[in-house]
């Protein structure tokens, strides 16, 4: 062979192992892809249950449900158990643990930070028939918590087992499990470590209390039963959803009266229908148990704040105190302050008597524990605590707290002791923990044991600290009275960290203007006062006839819009009084619906979402106005701008000395406006100041032009002006009073 074929052979070769090596890179390159894709979904062995959730993706698909920000969407197929041999959990060693194969169910998204901050997505299921899980008892309801901003996998487990160590009727219970979803186009994918949980019901077999009906009306039977959770996470507007007197926010979880959140929607494919928004069943409409629950609610937190021991028959001081010490003691982040905040009540008894609300079930403590750098440190939680804990009398709230922290203290230390529950949680779940970090966030270190020892540490510092400091709940609260009169107003119970400014809720008296509260020295309070101790403050009230009232109050624009803040949910209404120097100038805000919208005596308003509420507000000696505001979305179309603005009045007639506000009104009427510029033609006849108070200044006619900054729907800057005109006459002097005398007699008859 000549030398240039043997030269070609071998490039032929060297060409042919080159191809051979490449497709051998990329068919072992694609391996590694896939198996990373389905995160090796087909060989998961952890040392726990796996949790197969087979997907039917002809209805409904896997993306669509991940893609639902509201949980709107279902997917539908079965759910499987596998139990390794002879497995036990830690809690229920006991327990013999059986595989489940093929069971039909529905399951769609759930929760809220969770769902929105991370791509390991929570889920609730609905089993077609109820069936024992895990040894968890007969239910169709379960929920799998993602537990994503835990490294130790455990706080809601240890939670759940701490809530039954202190004895609530009812604490949900979980157990771990790894999870795989498989689907059609979604393929198969190792989902990580859950915790398969029992959810927060009302059922026999959770939160066992009576259950109420849609056409229960029997006054007896509508005592109860009800559970309520905060309401920060009901959508605004729901009838479910209710404020105290004190602006406690609460909600009817069951039953519910929302019909409006429970509507059916259809697949298109197959006319299947699907429940959107709850989780629980249909709401109705019953305003009889609406009213009670509510009317009840009220009268219970009128109970408490009345300065006497009287709340113990309403409130369970018990269930009150072990649900103070497990979110404190944890220093849970959501304490109080989310949907994870539950009380209950149940029927009355046949025999007589009120059942008392209950505090609980605990739930949702994420965000607990070594979620925070800190370990010291105590608060009362929420505004119904600070009454009670102001009661240190023997059977209060305080002596409760007291009686069961060496209980808890106790379970706390089996928790942590060598070889105790955290250790054994530890044992159980660190192959799938290791599993789930491997999957969903391989590119940064994880030390499984370093969290679990962080946890057993941060524990044993915070019961350190507990115990060295529980002295300090004796002067955690103080009262404030409010007398008026000689006669209590009301009370009010704060931490250190409140405070009063002076402007809180007074008594009217007849024919006196109320001026302010005074301190024991005599002082009116006008500025923030932080309450260190038990004070009494005193109204202080002087006769109409010897002050000078606010007549009128001025709005540049009656209206505005603003976008709904996800953090900063507030608005400051731009107002002043006329005159500005009088010496009554309390103006009384009330809104259209303080359910969308609260306001305060300062014109400051907190709402909670999209709406149009509008707020009046009323002098005790002059003119009542009002102010509408509009939130949008903050998706919406850039904000609505005015295509003309025009007075509210096209001629004023004024004296001199007096004054009168400028307002405009724009069409369309929910237009954004940036700024206002006002000019007088003649500031001799009338001024105007930078919140559109006209002042008369001498007699005569003249004209007020207003100019106003908008953007368009570019965001550009553009212009409008309008003007009123304003004539000022004379003051008409004091009349010259007639003399008073007889005619005297002439003698002529």
């Amino acid at each position: 062979m000549k030398k240039p074929e043997i030269m070609r052979d071998r490039r032929r070769i060297s060409l042919i192992l080159v191809l051979f090596i490449v497709l051998s890179a990329m068919f072992c390159l694609k391996d590694r892809v896939e198996a990373q894709g389905e995160n090796d979904a087909t060989s998961i062995d952890n040392g726990i249950p796996v949790l197969y959730l087979n997907i039917d993706e002809s209805r409904g698909t896997i993306d669509a449900m991940h893609e639902s920000a509201d949980h709107s969407v279902y997917c539908y197929g079965t759910l499987s158990i596998t139990v390794p041999e002879g497995f036990r959990y830690a809690d229920f060693p006991d327990t013999e643990l059986n595989s489940l194969n093929d069971l039909e169910m529905n399951i769609r998204g759930r929760g809220n930070s969770t769902w929105k901050m991370s791509n390991k997505k929570p889920y609730k299921i609905k089993l077609t028939d109820g069936t024992d899980v895990l040894g968890l008892g007969t239910n169709k309801h379960w929920v799998l918590v993602a537990n994503d901003f835990d490294a130790t996998l455990m706080k809601d487990r240890i939670t759940a087992w701490l809530g039954d160590e202190m004895g609530f009727a009812f604490t949900p219970r979980g157990v771990p499990v790894d999870v795989v979803m498989t689907g059609e186009f979604f393929g198969s994918h190792y989902l990580g470590s859950y915790y398969l949980s029992e959810n927060v019901r009302v059922d026999e077999n959770r939160l066992n209390i009576k259950e109420l009906k849609e056409k229960n009306t029997d006054p007896y039977i509508i005592t109860g039963g009800y559970l309520l959770q905060n309401a920060m996470q009901v959508r605004d507007g729901s009838p479910d959803r209710f404020y105290t007197s004190r602006g406690v926010d609460w909600a009817t979880h069951t039953p519910s009266f929302d019909v409006e959140a429970d509507s059916l929607s259809a697949y298109p494919e197959d006319g299947e229908t699907g429940f959107v928004g709850r989780e629980l069943g249909d709401g109705y409409v019953n305003h009889d148990q609406q009213e009670y629950i509510q009317n009840y609610i009220q009268e219970a937190e009128d109970i408490l704040f009345d300065g006497t021991t009287a709340y113990r028959e309403i409130f369970d001081v018990d269930t009150a105190a072990k649900y103070w010490l497990v979110n404190i003691i944890s220093l849970n982040n959501d304490a109080y302050s989310t949907g994870s905040t539950y009380i209950y009540k149940d029927r009355d008894p046949e025999d007589g008597g009120v059942s008392k609300l209950y505090w609980g079930p605990l739930w949702d403590f994420d965000f607990a524990w070594t979620r925070n750098k800190i370990y010291t440190g105590f608060n009362a939680g929420h505004k119904w605590n600070k009454p009670m804990f102001y009661d240190k009398k023997e059977g209060g709230f305080l002596e409760a707290v007291y009686r069961y922290w060496p209980k808890m203290r106790t379970a706390l230390e089996k928790m942590i002791e060598a070889g105790g529950l955290i250790d054994k949680y530890a044992q159980e779940t660190r192959a799938s923990a290791l599993a789930d970090h491997e999957a969903l966030d391989p590119s940064h270190a994880f030390e499984f044991d370093e969290a679990v020892e962080e946890l057993k540490t941060w524990i044993r510092n915070r019961i350190d600290w507990v115990n060295e400091n529980f002295y300090l709940l004796d002067d955690l609260v103080h009262r404030v009275t409010f007398m008026a009169d000689g006669e209590v107003f009301a009370y009010d119970f704060m931490e250190e960290a409140d405070y009063v400014n002076g402007k809180e809720a007074y008594p009217e008296k007849d024919g006196y203007t109320f001026m302010g509260w005074m301190d024991e020295d005599g002082n009116i309070i006008d500025s923030q006062i932080n309450v260190t101790r038990d004070m009494v403050l005193t109204a202080k009230y002087v006769p109409d006839d010897s002050l000078s009232h606010a007549t009128d109050i001025a709005f540049s624009k009656a209206s505005d819009v603003i976008r709904n803040s996800m953090f900063m949910k507030t608005y400051q209404i731009p107002y002043v009084v006329i005159p500005e120097d009088a010496e009554d100038k309390r103006v009384k805000w009330t809104s259209s619906d303080s359910n969308l919208a609260s306001v305060d005596e300062d014109g400051f308003v907190r709402y909670n979402g999209p709406c149009e509420v509008t707020f009046t507000a009323q002098l005790r000696h002059g003119t009542t106005r009002t102010f509408t505001l509009t939130v949008l979305e903050m998706s919406d179309d850039p904000y609505p701008f005015p295509v003309s603005i025009y007075p509210e009045q096209e001629r004023i007639s004024l004296q001199v000395g007096e004054q009168s506000p400028f307002t405009i009104k724009t069409d369309p009427e929910v237009s954004k406006i940036r700024d206002y510029e006002y000019r007088s033609d003649d500031p001799e006849i009338v001024t105007v100041d930078e919140n559109g108070v006209l002042t008369a200044a001498g007699p005569g006619s003249t004209k007020v032009h207003v100019r106003i900054r908008a953007h368009d729907e570019n965001e550009e800057d553009f212009y409008l002006e309008t003007y009123v005109t304003v004539v000022v006459s004379k003051t008409e002097p004091e009349p010259v009073p007639k003399p008073d005398y007889k005619i005297p007699p002439t003698g002529i008859e």
